[in-house]
């Protein structure tokens, strides 16, 4: 069961979305819609944030064992009904909020969509921030002698080394 405050907060998070599917758009013009738009997807991508930060903190406490699931993404799939890649994306995204601390800021205030978090999730992997975090800490005397920029023509050859 929900926390008398997460209730609450749903409930008035329910209510301001009944208000909005209340309101007649047909009289509405062109910037009063782009206007509407803009925030409803702000508000929207702050919600997606706050959802996988859930999730995330779900995987971390074990709570789809709660429901019988053994993870997260098999909870998402057969009690919110999302397709395997919605709840892999969904998880993934929770760990990348978690990982990185100023990208769960920015997803806090709407500023990240669900579609970036989606981009951000693979590079926030633990192995691969451990293998970055491996390469910030090699000095850059032990680095290869690179030059600035790879001659004409070799952009490819520079890339694959």
């Amino acid at each position: 069961m929900c926390s008398t405050g997460v209730a609450d907060a749903i409930d008035r998070l329910a209510a301001a979305l009944d208000d909005l599917a209340a309101q007649d758009l047909t009289a509405a013009f062109g910037p009063q819609l782009i206007e509407r738009l803009g925030l409803l997807l702000v508000a929207g991508n702050r919600l997606t944030a706050e959802i996988a930060r859930t999730v995330r903190q779900g995987e971390l406490t074990g709570a789809a064992e709660h429901d019988g699931q053994k993870t997260m993404a098999s909870w998402l799939r057969g009690h919110a009904r999302l397709p395997d890649p919605a709840a892999k994306r969904l998880v993934a995204a929770g760990r990348a909020l978690e990982a990185l601390p100023a990208v769960a800021a920015a997803a806090a205030t709407g500023a990240v969509p669900a579609e970036a978090l989606a981009v951000i999730a693979p590079v926030a992997a633990p192995g691969k921030l451990a293998a970055a975090a491996a390469r910030r800490s090699t000095s850059p005397a032990s680095m290869p002698p690179w030059p600035r920029s790879p001659p004409p023509g070799r952009t490819r050859s520079y890339a694959r080394s």
